[in-house]
């Protein structure tokens, strides 16, 4: 695109928005791929597609949102991300979705994955829990959630892969952990429990099916979620 050159005589060139490239060159400017470069403001790359002279945000199938970063971002299905929304909600003492504080705290599940990445677990931890460390089995907790809020669907595990590993480390919490104060978001963990057991799931240990029955987790249920004993 060409411009009168209102400094002297002759004109001025530049290429559109969204291409580069010299545009005194006949067709050289060309396209510029913003989704490769991270010229962007979408969520992230996997969320960003690249379109002649520009580019769109969207969201993976099955997510709900926009994709841009000052939208509404992309939300995990309903499934899994249910049951983990409630599992955060229940290691930070926070809500899913605040209006106050940083705009980088607004978001739990962002925020919670964002410290995770950066070693910072132990900073968004409900303060009830008053450690000096992360128990290993809050960890497990955390990966397993990051696992859940992953773009890729192929990269989620399933509902019964859920239920399997957070038996496991219910039960492993509750050989380790006396608790015996009632907890008051133990009408939520109830439910995360309830959630992950409106069927039957079957584990595979060592070629044994053994069945893990919603009876399993209700009598962990009353046991489990209940508030650490203080770690100072």
């Amino acid at each position: 695109m060409c411009d009168e050159n209102y400094t002297g005589p002759g004109y001025r060139c530049h290429c559109l928005d969204g291409y580069e490239g010299n545009p005194y060159v006949e067709n050289d400017c060309k396209n510029v791929n913003e989704c490769q470069l991270g010229k962007h403001n979408c969520e992230d790359n996997d969320k960003c597609v690249d379109k002649e002279g520009s580019y769109k945000c969207e969201c993976p199938k099955g997510y709900s949102g926009d994709g841009w970063k000052n939208g509404t971002r992309c939300a995990a299905p309903d499934d899994e991300s249910t049951v983990i929304k409630i599992a955060i909600e229940l290691l930070t003492g926070k809500k899913a979705l605040s209006f106050d504080g940083p705009e980088e705290e607004r978001s739990l599940a962002m925020y919670f994955l964002y410290s995770l990445k950066e070693g910072r677990l132990l900073k968004v931890l409900d303060e009830r829990f008053q450690l000096d460390d992360v128990p290993s089995e809050i960890i497990q907790v955390s990966r397993l959630a990051e696992r859940c809020l992953r773009v890729k669907g192929d990269e989620r595990p399933s509902m019964k892969e859920v239920a399997i590993e957070l038996q496991g480390i219910l039960t492993s919490m509750v050989q380790k952990h006396p608790w015996v104060q009632s907890s008051p978001n133990e009408d939520e963990g109830e439910y995360l429990l309830k959630e992950l057991t409106n069927d039957d799931y079957e584990s595979i240990n060592g070629g044994n099916v053994t069945n893990v029955s919603s009876s399993t987790f209700d009598s962990m249920s009353k046991q489990t979620m209940l508030p650490i004993p203080s770690g100072r």
